[in-house]
């Protein structure tokens, strides 16, 4: 069959929101090295509401400051710190991008295939989670979605209650140019990756994958419990950020 074109990106980075005031920071260009070595160890600080001030001042920057927020992460050493440090940049500098391709013709009452591929588009390897069991309807992170205009009306979706604990072979390690396709064929989540239209016309459709969840066990499906530390980390390099791809349909009679 053939492929069409790839189709344009279009990427969502994550909105972090905190509670407290942002400390005040230059958004136009990158503090000087004092003001964000304060920022990057008051990430560490006892005081909650002085974490989230940090955060948010540090969100605030521009894509300049991403290398040395790499180079403090790399130096850090309290868990916190780089915790927040590592959505830190991810926000300022999406790692990830989605893209959809089409397979073959789209025709009235037959069904139509596409191919959902997430790419690591930054420096450093990234690891990636496909569409899981749950992941489709929102009931688990990651979540994919897809919406189809003009049809706006919800599809129905069977599925089980029972969800698959999130285990350390369910991620997909990147290197920088590296892609993965995330609802494959027979897979969790193949079912928005098919469609049979019913009438004939021009359709827009729009998927997203949502891995901005800061809390763990809203992916870890059940059983519940504590997972497995090699989870846990592969967890953490997982870039908290939302992306999303349109591709224009035209469905033939």
């Amino acid at each position: 069959m053939r492929l069409s074109p790839i189709a344009v990106l279009c990427v969502i980075g994550l909105g972090w929101v905190n509670a407290g005031e942002s400390a005040p920071v230059d958004a136009a260009k990158a503090p000087d090295a004092e003001t964000l070595a304060r920022l990057v160890k008051q990430l560490g600080s006892d005081d909650f509401d002085a974490r989230n001030q940090a955060q948010e001042a540090l969100l605030k920057l521009d894509k300049g400051s991403v290398q040395p927020l790499r180079k403090a992460l790399a130096d850090a050493t309290d868990e916190e710190t780089r915790v927040r440090l590592r959505r830190v940049i991810d926000a300022l500098a999406i790692p990830l991008a989605l893209s959809i391709e089409q397979i073959g013709e789209a025709r009235v009452g037959q069904k139509v295939e596409f191919k959902l591929l997430i790419k690591n588009v930054g420096e450093e390897d990234v690891n990636v989670l496909p569409c899981l069991d749950g992941s489709s309807s929102c009931r688990r992170f990651p979540h994919f979605q897809r919406v189809i205009d003009p049809d706006p009306k919800l599809e129905g979706l069977i599925y089980c209650k029972f969800m698959n604990a999130l285990a350390a072979a369910d991620f997909k390690l990147l290197k920088p140019g590296e892609s993965f396709e995330v609802c494959g064929p027979k897979s969790f989540g193949s079912e928005i990756t098919e469609w049979t239209p019913v009438a004939a016309g021009k359709f827009v459709l729009t998927y997203t994958c949502d891995y901005s969840e800061p809390l763990m066990a809203k992916w870890m499906g059940n059983p519940g419990g504590d997972p497995e530390v090699p989870v846990k980390e592969k967890w953490r390099t997982v870039p908290k950020v939302k992306v999303s791809a349109k591709i224009e349909v035209e469905v033939k009679p």
